[in-house]
């Protein structure tokens, strides 16, 4: 049985959406709802960890308008839930950033 982690990234992108559509668009109830979607995907991610390969590193997993991009670890039995994305995001892209050596990344951002 696989366990599941949030990288601190996800955890900003899960922030970041969340307070967006609670602040900014003013829908509470659609801002709960989406976090607790986030929150009960994990129970699918676990049971369909190996179902929706994104690319070599990266396995994906939809939840209404987003996806979230995750790591299998077969040693440690450990999904890293690494970026949580908009669909229509450039997210090859901001993924290449995410798998960066963390100096270079910060050079790009910089």
């Amino acid at each position: 049985m696989y366990k599941i982690t949030f990288s601190k990234t996800a955890l900003n992108d899960i922030d970041n959406i969340i307070n967006y559509i609670f602040y900014k668009l003013n829908n509470r109830i659609a801002a709960l709802n989406l976090l607790n979607s986030f929150v009960s995907s994990k129970k699918y991610i676990i049971v369909f960890s190996k179902a929706n390969k994104f690319n070599e590193k990266y396995y994906k997993f939809r939840i209404k308008n987003y996806y979230m991009f995750y790591t299998l670890d077969e040693v440690t039995k450990t999904i890293t839930i690494v970026r949580v994305l908009y669909r229509k995001r450039n997210f090859q892209e901001l993924l290449d950033l995410e798998s960066m050596p963390k100096k270079e990344k910060n050079q790009d951002i910089s």
